[in-house]
């Protein structure tokens, strides 16, 4: 069973995120109000969720100085990924969050973790093309749309559909970044991020513009080093 401390200083917050969590699985879940309680429960292999934003030392900070295993930051403030991403956390949610959206972070900190839990499906997706079956390398992939049901990508020849969603795609591909929704994209195809009036669009190598949603911004900045 997946050990978890959820670490913030607002209990409704710690409520809501404990009755997301159960909606994912069983999990051994452990709560604390602030780094000094977290220092007294914290136990070997927890993944820890923290919040940035509490009294006496700040989330950020006990990340950096308490050599904490797994790190997934919760906060209301996107304007802290780029120094998450310092501390090499392993996502950055913004409340209020969503069921799906901790999906996916549980799933990478899982990954990150080494935890048996972890689906380990690697980075090969499985395309069907008339009665044969093609197996491709995701990480070469710049840009996954999810359409309706499916998703849809270009493989250098042609456009290609893959009945899978982003959702699960997302957690195996830590080469890509969610941008939007229905969007990934391979970090290294990003040539610019260009913002405007409209919003702000990834450009990339081969693929034109993507849109960026305004929550996923500050964390696609950071993971790029910007």
């Amino acid at each position: 069973m997946t050990r978890i401390l959820l670490v913030d200083d607002e209990p409704p917050a710690r409520a809501r995120l404990v009755r997301l969590l159960a909606d994912l699985g069983e999990h051994d879940v452990a709560e604390a109000g602030d780094a000094s309680e977290a220092e007294r429960v914290l136990r070997d292999g927890d993944l820890v969720f923290l919040d940035v934003t509490m009294p006496g030392i700040d989330g950020l900070s006990f990340a950096a100085h308490a050599r904490l295993p797994v790190v997934v930051f919760v906060t209301g403030d996107a304007s802290h990924a780029a120094r998450a991403f310092d501390v090499e956390a392993a996502d950055f949610l913004v409340k209020p969050v969503t069921r799906e959206r901790l999906a996916r972070a549980l799933e990478r900190a899982k990954r990150r973790a080494g935890l048996a839990g972890a689906e380990e499906l690697g980075s090969r997706i499985r395309v069907l093309d008339g009665e044969r079956e093609r197996f491709l390398d995701a990480t070469r992939i710049d840009h996954f749309r999810a359409d309706t049901k499916y998703v849809v990508f270009h493989d250098g020849a042609a456009e290609q559909i893959l009945r899978e969603s982003l959702d699960a795609l997302e957690p195996r591909l830590p080469t890509h970044a969610r941008v939007h929704r229905a969007h990934l994209v391979r970090l290294d195809a990003i040539r610019e991020i260009d913002a405007t009036d409209d919003g702000a669009f990834a450009v990339l190598d081969r693929d034109g513009r993507v849109p960026i949603s305004r929550r996923a911004l500050a964390a696609l900045r950071a993971r790029l080093g910007r």
